[in-house]
């Protein structure tokens, strides 16, 4: 790029008459910036900032399709994230697109495009979370194009996005004896394996034989996703219960490499993240599960299902641990009390205080543990009883 910190740029854009576009005068001459106002506005405002840093001749992003930049940016991604935030992102690229269109330029957003994204994919049935994602995702490119000063000014930097949903669902019995019946043997593994271990299922369609240690009883996973969250990086470990590891030895008999995937389909290929999905929305079908709550049953709620059994079965360090958290505290939003859990929390639960028996024993003058009312015959102010602490016992400390 050439510098000229000497070029010269009109402070507003003016009307050519004859053509109907608003341009610029630059260093003399006449530039058309666009028939939009606000978006010839915009326009002269980058070449502004970048005539103030002293640079001329870098392409106009703002005048490019907004499809373009989005391109350029998924190239970035695909240099530095991982192949599966690749996808992800592209994915939600993709179905912005789809709505936007691909002849929209950077210069001509507004935030009614989002809206546009958010109402379509609304009425299509998608979840809040992905709407959410998919709106993100396109302020991204956005934003570090601004980062990278492609363009100078946010085009819409604030939208009001559709709340997050969060998980709240757990696999019941009945559910997933429901599931099991319905898959084929090899998708019945791989259900299996998801509820018995606490697997991401993008960590479980991927894992390879190199990984298991059958020895120790190990799935020893050397690339996980909160690799880059810790500040030790090291591979996850993942213990495999009885069940699980016959599993392994069955399959390990048949003929493999060690860069083999252990979870193939019926057509001896690896899972896809798409096949996964539309297997599972294909067996909740089948196996009569609906939607509770606004929340379709997916792969990811064994997770959920997971943690919640083993909360307070294990210290949490550990669980976190075993599940691939960097911080405990994300347990919590995976833990959801059912009904028989906080039934059987409140069978374990009891008074701090007793109660002497002297106070609840019937016409003492006080109201009992039953709710009997007090004697007729007291005129007093009613005095509250001296509470004794109960003794505890070694159960009750955990």
């Amino acid at each position: 790029m050439a510098r000229d910190p000497k070029i010269r740029i009109s402070e507003k854009p003016w009307l050519h008459g004859a053509s109907g576009w608003w341009c610029a005068t630059i260093g003399g001459r006449r530039k058309k910036l666009d028939k939009d106002f606000v978006a010839a506005s915009r326009k002269l405002k980058a070449l502004r900032v970048q005539a103030k840093k002293g640079f001329v001749g870098n392409r106009d992003w703002w005048d490019a399709p907004f499809s373009e930049l989005a391109d350029e940016y998924l190239d970035f991604i695909k240099a530095k994230k991982k192949p599966a935030t690749y996808d992800n992102f592209r994915y939600a690229i993709l179905r912005s697109l789809k709505i936007i269109g691909t002849g929209v330029r950077v210069c001509q957003l507004r935030k009614y495009h989002l809206e546009r994204v958010d109402t379509k994919l609304q009425a299509d049935g998608y979840s809040p979370t992905t709407i959410k994602n998919t709106i993100t995702t396109v302020q991204g490119v956005l934003g570090w194009a601004v980062e990278t000063e492609r363009i100078d000014v946010h085009p819409v930097p604030k939208y009001k996005k559709p709340a997050a949903r969060c998980r709240e669902r757990v696999i019941t019995r009945e559910e997933f004896a429901a599931l099991l019946k319905h898959a084929d043997r090899n998708f019945r593994r791989f259900l299996l394996a998801l509820i018995s271990t606490g697997c991401r299922p993008g960590e479980l369609r991927t894992l390879r034989w190199e990984w298991v240690d059958i020895g120790e009883e190990l799935w020893i996973i050397p690339e996980h996703k909160t690799i880059t969250r810790q500040r030790n990086p090291k591979p996850r470990k993942i213990p495999l219960s009885p069940r699980i590891l016959r599993m392994c030895r069955r399959l390990a008999q048949k003929p493999h490499k060690p860069s083999d995937h252990v979870f193939l389909n019926k057509h001896g290929r690896p899972y896809t993240k798409d096949c996964l999905a539309r297997k599972m929305a294909r067996l909740r079908d089948e196996a009569g599960i609906e939607t509770k709550g606004g929340e379709k049953l997916v792969l990811h709620h064994s997770r959920h299902t997971f943690i919640t059994f083993h909360v307070g079965q294990v210290s949490d360090v550990e669980l976190a641990d075993v599940t691939g958290h960097s911080d405990p505290r994300m347990l919590k939003r995976y833990y959801h009390s059912s009904p028989e859990r906080l039934r059987d929390i409140g069978r374990r639960l009891r008074a701090p205080y007793s109660v002497p028996e002297s106070v609840s024993k019937p016409g003492s003058g006080h109201c009992d543990a039953a709710g009997g009312s007090v004697s007729e015959t007291e005129s007093r102010p009613a005095v509250l009883p001296t509470v004794v602490p109960q003794e505890e016992s070694p159960q009750a400390v955990s």
